[in-house]
C-alpha cells in the first residue's frame, strides 16, 4: 500500500523543511505532500526545497484545518494518508513509522497519536467532559491530537469539518465504522494555541461533537439541559477534587532556580576553576562517575566556611520569574520544596531568599568553622542511580514530609538526576533541559522565564 503524509501549514517556514526532511527518511513514504493554506511567509518555498510536493490552496476556499485536510486528501496518491501538525519543533522520522505500522499490519484503520505533554484547557474542560458522557466506549489520551493516520477508504466515508472540530469529527465518525488504534509518540514540542483562539476552538470542538451525538441518536431524554448540567458537575467535582489535594512543588537549583551553577561561581571566586574543569572531564570520559564527582568537588571547598559559600551564592542572579512564580504557588497553597545534588550551605541561601518549605541536598562536615572537603553520609541513595543524592529517593522524602504521595508533586529540573526523579512525580517539567530530559517530562519549558510554569499549573 502506497503511503502519503500530508503537511497542512499555514505560515510554518520554522518548522516544515526539518518535518518534510525527516519525513522523507522513512522506507514507507511514497510521498510527502505540503498543503500551503495561504501562508504569508516562506512555508511553500521552504517546503519545495526539502523535497516535498507542495500544493497552495486555492484562496476562495473557506479558511480552516479541516478545509485543508480535503485538499491534501484530493491531492495525495497514497493508499495510506498521515496527516502531521507543521509547528512539530522535535519531529522524528520514527513517528511516521509508529502512525504506519498498525495499519500496515491490518490492526487499525484509523490511528490517532498520542503524545506527552499535558494535555490542553479545550481538551480537559470541553472534549473529555462530552466524549465522557456520550461516547463512553471511546478510549483515547487525546482526542484533539493532529496527528492522524487512516486508509482512504475510510477518510472517503467521514465527514471533515472545515474548522477547529475536524480532528475530534473524524475520530468520531470512524468509530461507527472501523478500527481505532492510538499509538504513542513520546514528547511532541509545538506552539500552545493563542489565548484569543481557545474560545472559538471550544465552541467549533463542542459543535462537532454535539452534531454527531444528534445525528447518532446519543442524546438520552431530559435534553440538552440535563446534559450540561451533568457536565458541569462532573468538571466541578474534578477541580473540587483537585483544589483540595495537597500538591507540592519541587524545584532544582543550577540552571533552574539560579542563572548559573553553584560549584562554577564559587570556582571562580576561590580560584579552583582549572580543577573542576579536569574533574568534569574525567567524569565525562567515564573515569569516574557521577556520584564521585560530587565527592571530588566537594573536596575543593575544604578550608572554606559556610559563610564564604553562602556568600558567593548570594550574589547569583535568580532565574527570570522565579520569585513572582514561587509567590503565585505559595498563595494558592502550593508547598515548595529545594531538591539539589549540590550541597546544603548554598542551597539553603535559595531556601531562605524565596522562602521555601523545604530544602535537601548534600550535607558538609565542618569542623572549627571550616568544612573539611568530605561528604556527610547519604540517605538518598539508590542501586539505580549513580548520583551522590538520588532526586528519586529524595523525592519521596519531600512527598512524605507534606504528606502526600510522589504523584502529588510536580519536578522541575533540568539534568539527568531530575528525569530519575520525574520517574515517579506526577509531573515532570524539563526547564531548559538535555534532551533525555524532555523525553521524560510531560511539560518542556524553554523560554528560560519560570513564569511560563504557571501556564501549566491549575491555580
Amino acid at each position: 500500500m502506497k503511503v502519503s503524509v500530508i503537511l497542512p501549514a499555514l505560515n510554518e517556514e520554522r518548522t516544515v523543511g526539518r518535518i518534510v526532511r525527516a519525513v522523507r527518511k522513512s522506507k514507507l513514504v511514497d510521498e510527502v505532500l505540503v498543503v500551503d493554506a495561504c501562508s504569508t511567509d516562506r512555508t511553500g518555498e521552504v517546503a519545495l526545497r526539502a523535497g516535498a510536493k507542495v500544493v497552495r490552496q486555492d484562496e476562495k476556499l473557506p479558511p480552516g484545518k479541516g478545509t485543508t485536510m480535503k485538499v491534501g486528501i484530493e491531492n495525495a496518491s497514497g493508499d495510506i494518508l498521515v496527516f502531521f501538525d507543521a509547528d512539530i519543533k522535535n519531529f522524528k522520522t520514527e513517528f511516521v513509522d509508529k502512525m504506519v505500522l498498525p495499519i500496515l499490519n491490518g490492526e487499525a484503520d484509523f490511528v490517532k497519536g498520542s503524545f506527552r505533554r499535558k494535555a490542553g484547557r479545550v481538551t480537559e474542560l470541553v472534549a473529555k467532559p462530552l466524549l465522557n458522557v456520550f461516547f463512553p466506549e471511546l478510549k483515547v489520551n487525546q482526542p484533539l491530537s493532529g496527528q492522524i493516520a487512516g486508509t482512504r477508504k475510510v477518510f472517503e466515508r467521514i465527514e471533515l469539518d472545515s474548522n477547529w472540530g475536524v480532528d475530534v469529527g473524524m475520530l468520531l465518525d470512524v468509530l461507527k465504522i472501523g478500527r481505532i488504534a492510538e499509538v504513542e509518540l513520546g514528547y511532541i514540542e509545538h506552539r500552545m494555541k493563542a489565548e484569543e483562539s481557545l474560545c472559538e476552538m471550544s465552541s467549533e470542538v463542542a459543535s462537532a461533537i454535539m452534531r454527531r451525538c444528534v445525528s447518532q441518536g446519543r442524546l438520552f431524554l431530559g435534553g440538552v439541559e440535563n446534559v450540561i448540567k451533568r457536565i458541569v458537575e462532573m468538571v466541578g467535582r474534578e477541580k473540587e477534587k483537585s483544589r483540595k489535594k495537597k500538591k507540592v512543588v519541587v524545584f532544582d537549583v543550577d540552571g533552574v532556580l539560579l542563572r548559573e551553577r553553584v560549584i562554577d561561581e564559587l570556582a571562580k571566586e576561590y580560584g579552583f576553576e582549572e580543577e573542576v574543569r579536569k574533574a568534569r572531564k574525567k567524569c565525562k570520559e567515564g573515569r569516574i562517575n557521577e556520584r564521585q564527582l560530587g565527592i571530588l568537588l566537594a573536596q575543593f571547598l575544604k578550608g572554606r566556611s559556610s559563610e564564604d559559600v553562602r556568600k558567593v551564592v548570594s550574589h547569583i542572579p535568580l532565574t527570570k520569574g522565579v520569585k513572582e512564580t514561587v509567590k503565585k504557588l505559595k498563595k494558592r497553597g502550593f508547598k515548595i520544596a529545594v531538591l539539589s545534588d549540590g550541597y546544603l550551605p548554598a542551597c539553603e541561601v535559595i531556601g531562605k531568599k524565596m522562602n521555601v518549605d523545604y530544602v535537601i541536598a548534600n550535607r558538609l562536615e565542618i569542623k572549627a568553622g571550616r568544612l573539611t572537603g568530605r561528604v556527610i553520609g547519604n540517605e538518598f541513595a539508590c542501586p539505580d542511580c549513580e548520583f551522590l543524592l538520588c532526586k528519586r529517593e529524595a523525592l519521596k522524602k519531600v512527598a512524605k514530609k507534606f504528606g502526600v504521595s510522589p504523584r502529588d508533586c510536580i519536578m522541575v529540573g533540568n539534568g539527568k538526576n531530575d528525569a530519575h526523579a520525574m520517574e515517579i512525580a506526577g509531573l515532570g517539567v524539563a526547564f531548559n533541559a538535555e534532551e533525555e530530559v524532555k523525553e521524560k517530562a510531560q511539560i518542556i519549558i524553554d523560554t528560560g522565564d519560570m513564569r511560563s510554569l504557571l501556564e501549566y499549573i491549575d491555580l
